[in-house]
């Protein structure tokens, strides 16, 4: 994980994005579990564990890959404190070895875009050769085509430690990718800036992508909790098997 990476995903953004879902974390764990009818699942930028710790708890064997060490040891302390065992490994989507081994492979709450074009292309065909034939490919992105994307937007968000945060988004319709500063401050004094970028995709390109790196039969859904897909909602799930 480069430098820019590390300071975007601090302790304040898991805070903020990642432990405020976790009350949806079991609701998004079964309807995953009855996507993918195999046992081996990986869960790629899984975080802290938020999914891949109940997915174990319901007798899944999950493997959860991420480049923060420091969501990392949070994750196996809370697995730990669940009584299950995840394969937890540092390493980045980038080094996704082939192992044609998994039954699914999941990526929650865009997760997915974080490279150029041409590596995040081969980001999925890495994902697509570590399935198993007919494995289950459950992807997660923010919508390109929802109007707030387009949106130049400044937000406050208080988390539950009474820490506010500036949050800024600004989308570059040259490149489709969309840029966003998070500002923390406490007690009116700022402590810690983070910038980070990401390409959005399209629908028709992400299933060309899809496509292209080996995956059939594709469904669209409006979230990782079943429901329905809305050409103009917030986001879309990806979900198809491989070829």
């Amino acid at each position: 994980m480069d430098a820019t990476t590390s300071e975007f995903f601090s302790e304040q953004f898991a805070e903020a994005k990642l432990d405020s879902k976790l009350s949806r974390s079991e609701t998004e764990a079964r309807w995953i579990a009855e996507q993918i009818p195999g046992e081996r699942i990986l869960d790629l930028g899984c975080g802290r564990g938020r999914v891949a710790i109940p997915l174990a708890s319901m007798g899944k064997s999950v493997t959860g890959l991420d480049s923060n060490p420091d969501y990392l040891e949070v994750a196996r302390k809370r697995s730990a404190e669940a009584g299950v065992e995840i394969d937890w490994r540092c390493m980045s989507d980038t080094e996704l070895e082939d192992e044609s081994r998994f039954d699914g492979v999941i990526s929650l709450f865009t997760s997915f875009g974080y490279h150029s074009d041409a590596v995040n292309r081969e980001v999925l065909a890495r994902v697509a050769r570590s399935l198993r034939p007919q494995g289950v490919l459950v992807l997660e992105i923010q919508n390109r085509d929802a109007p707030r994307t387009f949106e130049e937007s400044v937000s406050e968000e208080i988390t539950s430690s009474g820490q506010r945060i500036e949050k800024r988004y600004v989308f570059d319709p040259r490149t489709s990718r969309r840029f966003m500063t998070f500002s923390y401050h406490e007690r009116d004094r700022s402590h810690g800036v983070g910038s980070l970028d990401y390409r959005l995709y399209s629908v028709h390109e992400m299933l060309g992508l899809l496509e292209e790196a080996g995956f059939e039969k594709m469904e669209l859904h409006g979230n990782a909790r079943g429901l329905a897909y809305d050409p103009l909602g917030e986001h879309v799930v990806y979900m198809g098997s491989k070829r």
